[in-house]
């Protein structure tokens, strides 16, 4: 199956170790205009040896905003408003304060298609929140907020899957995380089946 904009993907993925743990999928870091970017454990699901787990996602894009309150590795963190978003037409956002309280609004076309922009007003407070994006509705990579800030997302889709104690939503240590994963190249595919072996090696089929 050929890949295409709104391609559907599934992963099957098998643990023929005999250690119980969590096989957690993230993204690679997109190109950003800011620094202190953090990676989420984008999806997660825990599994005993011999368990075979699915995963499915697509590729539709939104924006995401979260407490800052969990903002160090190992924390998690639960999105408080998921904004639907497509990398052309709809592709910028403005985070504003109001009542006391953050939104993201004012959806629009932003000024280069290819990249996610999140406009914050001047009257954001420092590190109040997180923003960023994330794909499939789930949350994959966030940034502290910062008064009168543009930050400018590029994704650079690729994904990742590890083994370990992960938490879907977690923020991990990516140098750490890639000690114990591989990278899934859905070149010309939309299915794939990964296998974790006792030896801790991993053997990837289409």
């Amino acid at each position: 199956m050929r890949n295409n904009m709104s391609a559907k993907y599934t992963l099957t993925v098998k643990n023929n170790s005999t250690r119980r743990g969590d096989f957690a999928i993230f993204q690679e870091s997109p190109n950003v205009n800011v620094p202190n970017v953090v990676t989420l454990a984008w999806f997660a699901k825990s599994a005993h040896p011999t368990a075979t787990l699915e995963f499915q996602w697509d590729t539709d894009y939104s924006f995401v905003m979260a407490d800052s309150a969990a903002s160090g590795t190992g924390e998690t963190i639960r999105a408080r408003q998921v904004s639907p978003c497509n990398l052309s037409t709809s592709n910028k956002i403005a985070l504003q304060k109001g009542g006391g309280d953050y939104s993201l609004k004012d959806q629009s076309q932003g000024e280069t298609a290819g990249s996610l922009y999140i406009e914050e007003s001047e009257d954001v407070g420092a590190n109040d929140v997180l923003v960023g994006i994330g794909m499939s509705g789930n949350p994959s990579f966030l940034v502290p907020s910062q008064a009168g800030m543009e930050v400018v997302f590029t994704p650079q889709p690729a994904y990742w899957i590890t083994f370990g104690s992960y938490t879907q939503g977690e923020l991990i240590d990516v140098a750490q995380a890639k000690e114990n994963a591989i990278k899934l190249k859905f070149d010309d595919v939309t299915d794939m089946l990964v296998t974790f072996g006792e030896d801790g090696a991993w053997n990837i089929s289409e």
